[in-house]
Order: structure tokens, then C-alpha cells, then sequence
């Protein structure tokens, strides 16, 4: 299996495996197609996907094969019930790390996903764990990401925009509420964007882009454990990464890390609306 497909009322969607098909390339799983029905474009870049499980990283080692492990590593694609998709990994044979990812098409144009991680051995050389997610958004009119928080260089607060100027510059933005940097390697280089940190927070954990007529935003159950990560090249050129990363500062062997999010595929509304749009869909989560 290549490829699920999930609709609802606005949005054709398509989550895949590793596998190659058509211009799309090997070892891009995730969301290889997201768009409104009103508009025949990819949002992301067609060869490459959206919320990618790019890497997984311990703030320790500066090494590819362990970094671009999902990629490689065997993966399941399955349609667990209509209009839901799972991507699941039994276990990264370096990371000794099981991952699921559990899609799930919502009316009229979200899609909820909830994504859990389990290390089945200890590897990581630290109590750090995070897991790297990119998206290639398909040459967008505005490269930036916005959010609510604090740019603590000019003193501006409010609605935020990250933009950065090269691969790897301040390119991660923590929560507010938890600032401090993990005690990483010293050989941990800025081009790894996990490492390369922003002196701009966040404060309410969602972001958005303008794409076209459209606005696409990421939005996250909680803060903690959630940083945004901006590359203006991720995809290519004119193609910018709009990133996220989760992560645990402490974890232990057979301890499941779960982490619920909502992606939005609508037409244009402004930053108000989509802060309510938020806070109607956080408040009805179960706890």
C-alpha cells in the first residue's frame, strides 16, 4: 500500500508510506497530498510531504544515518476505520524506538492526528528525546509562519512573524512557559534546526502560513514539549519548511509519549478567528 486517501466536505488528503509513486519520492511518508477541492494544488511540494517524521534526535549525536532513521526504517500503512489513516513503525532498529502516527479526517477541513512514541531500549545518550517533523509548503506568497508570544530582540509582542533568513538561523522557537535550552552536545551543529534556537517564544501552542487563498495551521493539545522550527528552504527554492518538533526532556524505557494535533486546510481568516478556531477545538478535548 502507497498511499490512504482521506476527504471531507473541503479537503482531498492522501497519507503514504515510504514507497515511491509517480513524482512523488522514496522515503516521504506522511502527508503527500493535502488540498481544498476548490483549488487543484499540492500545499506541499508533490515530491516531498507534509508533517514528515524527518528525525529522531537525542541533542547528543551529529549523524545522519541515526537522524533520517523513518525514512528508511520499515513502515505500516493501514485504514484502521473510514476516513482514518496509521502510519506505524514496530520499531527503529537504531533507535530501538516505536512510532505511530493515527490520522483522522474531521468536517469541514481539519485533520486530527495523534502521534505516539515508545523507546523499546535505552540509545539516546542523554535523558533528551525528540522527534523532528518537517513540511515543504509549495512556493508560497508569504515564506513566514505566525504565532502569539514574544520576539524578546525587539521587545514586540502579540502576533509574531518568523521568517528566517537562512537555513539553520534561529530557525526553533520554544514555549514561553519553558524557555531553557537542553543541556546538548557541543557538536551539535546549527544546521541541525532543532538546535538552533530563536530568541522569539511562544505562547499559545498553534501556528499558521498563508498559502494562495488558503491559511493552513498546526495546533497542539499542550505547550510543553512542542517547539515550531522555520526553515526558508526546506523544499527547495521558494519552497519553505514549516516545521515542528516534539519532544520529552526525561524519558524512560517501555514509557509511551503521546502528543494530540489538529491541521487546518481553510480559506483565509484572520489570526482572531483562528485563535478561536483553537480554543473551541482545545476545549473540547477529553483530558
Amino acid at each position: 500500500m502507497a498511499m490512504v486517501r482521506l476527504e471531507t466536505s473541503e479537503l482531498v488528503m492522501g497519507v503514504a508510506d515510504n514507497e515511491p509513486f509517480g513524482e512523488h519520492r522514496a522515503g516521504y511518508h506522511s502527508l503527500a497530498l493535502m488540498r481544498h477541492r476548490s483549488h487543484e494544488e499540492n500545499l506541499f511540494v508533490p515530491a516531498y510531504c507534509g508533517v514528515w517524521f524527518e528525525h529522531v534526535v537525542d541533542g547528543q549525536r551529529d549523524d545522519r544515518e541515526w537522524y533520517f532513521e523513518p525514512r528508511r526504517a520499515q513502515v505500516e500503512l493501514s485504514s484502521p476505520a473510514p476516513g482514518a489513516a496509521c502510519l506505524h513503525w514496530p520499531e527503529l532498529p537504531l533507535w530501538g524506538l516505536e512510532a505511530r502516527m493515527e490520522y483522522r479526517a474531521v468536517e469541514p477541513h481539519f485533520v486530527d492526528l495523534t502521534l505516539a512514541f515508545t523507546p523499546r531500549r535505552r540509545v539516546a545518550l542523554g535523558p533528551f528525546l525528540g522527534f523532528f517533523f518537517a513540511s515543504y509548503i509549495n512556493h508560497p506568497e508569504d515564506m513566514a509562519i505566525y504565532f502569539y508570544g514574544e520576539d524578546c530582540d525587539s521587545g514586540e509582542k502579540g502576533l509574531i512573524r518568523h521568517c528566517t533568513p537562512r537555513h539553520g538561523t534561529e530557525s526553533t522557537v520554544r514555549y514561553a512557559g519553558a524557555p531553557q535550552v537542553p543541556p546538548f552536545s557541543p557538536d551539535i551543529g546549527d544546521h541541525w534546526m532543532y538546535a538552533s534556537f530563536s530568541n522569539r517564544f511562544f505562547a499559545e501552542p498553534f501556528f499558521f502560513g498563508y498559502w494562495r487563498d488558503f491559511v493552513y495551521s498546526l495546533m497542539f493539545a499542550e505547550a510543553e514539549g512542542v517547539w515550531f522550527a522555520h526553515s526558508p528552504s526546506g523544499g527547495g527554492e521558494g519552497c519553505p519548511a514549516w516545521d515542528f518538533v516534539l519532544h520529552t526532556p526525561e524519558h524512560e524505557v517501555n514509557t509511551t509519549y503521546s502528543f494530540r494535533m489538529r491541521l487546518m486546510l481553510s480559506r483565509k481568516v484572520g489570526a482572531s478567528e483562528i485563535g478561536e478556531i483553537y480554543k473551541d477545538w482545545r476545549a473540547g478535548l477529553a483530558d
